[in-house]
């Protein structure tokens, strides 16, 4: 991966993570929209995405599920870049 890719990406990871961790924690209650035939209930952003008629515990736990993915993806990158820059500055060191 390019140099300056890996914060991008790195940053993007973050910010999926924190987006759906941060929307499966919140329970923001949501009226009745006929128009859409939705009952009232705490829709998550999958629920929405997927136009979800009720509320689903199981996309609320598949949104913490990703978010974990994401963080650990993230931390899994920056953790090999760290690595690989201290390897470089121990070779031009010595």
């Amino acid at each position: 991966m390019n140099h300056l890719a890996r914060p991008v990406v790195l940053s993007l990871l973050v910010m999926a993570g924190l987006v759906f961790g941060c929307d499966a924690s919140t329970f923001a209650y949501q009226g009745p929209d006929p128009a859409r035939g939705r009952g009232p209930g705490c829709y998550s952003l999958l629920d929405d995405i997927f136009g979800s008629t009720k509320p689903s515990d199981a996309l609320r736990s598949t949104e913490f599920g990703v978010s974990v993915i994401l963080f650990g993806v993230a931390g899994v990158i920056g953790y090999r870049e760290r690595r690989r820059r201290h390897a470089a500055a121990r070779l031009t060191s010595a």
